[in-house]
């Protein structure tokens, strides 16, 4: 798999929306599982340590 390809699956994604709105969880605990050392992780996990910054930062429903 080379660059192009990368980014090709990246542009093909689909985020999750409610009534238009997205999912503000779904690029953010790709990019977080990305940077991760280890290949797999439990949700809880990325939910403490990313949760209290998108409960801050993510835009409201």
């Amino acid at each position: 798999m080379d660059r192009v390809d990368v980014v090709s699956r990246f542009e093909r994604l689909r985020v999750y929306a409610r009534q238009s709105v997205p999912s503000p969880h779904q690029p953010v605990a790709l990019l977080w599982a990305l940077g991760q050392e280890e290949r797999l992780h439990r949700w809880t996990k990325f939910r403490d340590e990313v949760g209290p910054l998108l409960a801050e930062f993510a835009w409201r429903r």
